[in-house]
């Protein structure tokens, strides 16, 4: 069973307001993205931009995604190995620029404003640049963990994040003046990086700690992620290549390792699972599961809209809110309850279990909403439905709602358990032991 260093885990908690802040941004943007879709369908079915289509497609990723992944990697980094957090200012001025970088690119596409767009851009790449900062401190200090297959993953994904953030600046200033002999291929290459670069690799990576920390499971042994990681890096950069290049055949040989890349990790994925001490998971792997289902799906559109045989938006949805955001949602609802129980460690006169944060109500809602809202969006997608993309969005933002709703829950029953409990008070000093007596010896008789 995967044993989490937890003792004294609540000394290595970030100030609660920097979790509060990324994760209540992403779970706004999620709602966001949602309501953006039901309110302009077709341009979100539509390639190209900008517009409120790509609009939709930032909030997800940047808003939701990446927001997310920050924020969960300057807290789980430090407890899983073992280190103090990083500075308060620091990490609230990553969460500043990135959220605020974030909601002018948005506004910029949703408006077709291209200074709005340079300028959020800029912004959300000076807060990447930051966090990147702060990961390689991290990483450092993290190497005695002995999380041999984790730290690498993240390694490589802060390589593609810092690939990612060039293609973005390039692409946000290709608006104005043409930069790129290719805007379409780059954009292309941008979503491929982003998605399968620096989301997927940190999913490879620490799926290794929270899927058998939530499952109760021995973790895989260690290497046992490499082939997968080895075969996702060479055929992201032959993907890649082969997109900006032009060169055909280069791509082909990248989805067909990616594929291959994710049948190895999904397969490891449901073999650590499967030898789980947890016998019911809840709703939470329902979600988890499904994404397991919908990576190699991704891919196969990939390759068949590559091939043009279906649209590219079909791509995109199985992608998106597909794999990436149902794994999200599987695996927020469980972490978000978690984080806050450790925080009432640290703060109140008495701990509260991560269960009676819980609500079990909005998660339901969630688990309906959501792969109902990806399966009208894929249809539409398939066949060029905005009506049923109208649709899919309205449930998808009900079910973003209920999930506002658990997180919202979550925080405020951690506070009024503070509230009624007390703070936590600092432990009494107690008196130094008075020094020993010095030693005497017994006095000696002297017989005659």
């Amino acid at each position: 069973m995967l044993v989490v260093p937890l003792a004294g885990a609540e000394k290595r908690l970030l100030h609660p307001a920097v979790p509060i802040g990324f994760f209540g941004t992403a779970v706004t943007a999620h709602v966001a993205a949602w309501l953006l879709a039901a309110v302009f369908p077709a341009e979100v079915l539509a390639a190209g931009g900008p517009g409120p289509g790509l609009a939709a497609v930032h909030a997800l990723t940047l808003g939701v995604l990446v927001t997310t992944a920050v924020g969960a990697l300057l807290q789980i980094l430090p407890v899983t190995t073992q280190q103090d957090a990083p500075r308060t200012p620091l990490a609230a001025l990553v969460l500043a620029l990135t959220a605020g970088g974030g909601v002018v690119l948005v506004a910029g596409f949703a408006l077709y404003s291209v200074p709005l767009l340079i300028a959020g851009a800029g912004s959300a790449v000076l807060g990447l640049t930051g966090f990147a900062a702060l990961l390689v401190r991290l990483l450092v200090k993290g190497r005695a963990a002995g999380l041999v297959d984790t730290l690498p993953a993240v390694a490589l994904a802060a390589v593609w994040l810092a690939a990612l953030a060039v293609l973005a600046l390039l692409l946000a200033h290709d608006y104005r003046v043409p930069l790129l002999p290719d805007h379409a291929a780059a954009a292309v290459v941008h979503l491929v990086v982003a998605a399968y670069g620096f989301m997927g690799f940190l999913v490879i990576g620490f799926s290794h700690v929270l899927v058998p920390m939530l499952a109760v499971a021995e973790p895989p042994k260690p290497g046992a992620g490499r082939p997968a990681l080895v075969l996702a890096t060479v055929s992201l950069l032959a993907a890649a290549g082969g997109l900006l290049g032009g060169f055909d055949p280069l791509v082909w040989v990248g989805l067909a390792g990616g594929l291959v890349a994710s049948g190895l990790h999904v397969a490891l994925m449901v073999k650590t699972v499967g030898k789980r001490l947890r016998r019911k998971l809840g709703p939470s792997f329902v979600l988890v599961r499904l994404s397991w289902v919908l990576l190699p799906a991704s891919l196969v559109a990939g390759g068949l809209a590559y091939a043009g045989l279906v649209p590219p938006a079909l791509f995109a949805v199985l992608l998106l809110p597909g794999w990436l955001l149902t794994l999200l949602l599987g695996i927020l609802q469980r972490i978000l309850p978690f984080l806050a129980s450790m925080h009432t460690v640290r703060t109140c006169a008495k701990p509260l279990s991560a269960k009676t944060l819980e609500w079990s109500l909005p998660i339901r809602v969630v688990t309906l909403c959501h792969p109902a809202a990806l399966g009208l969006l894929t249809v539409a997608a398939a066949f060029d439905l905005p009506l049923l993309a109208r649709l899919g969005g309205a449930v998808g933002a009900v079910g973003a709602c209920a999930f506002v709703l658990y997180a919202a829950t979550v925080g405020l029953r951690a506070r009024r358990h503070r509230t009624s409990v007390g703070p936590k008070q600092p432990r009494p000093v107690r008196p130094a032991a008075p020094p020993p007596p010095p030693f005497a010896a017994p006095p000696m008789e002297f017989r005659t």
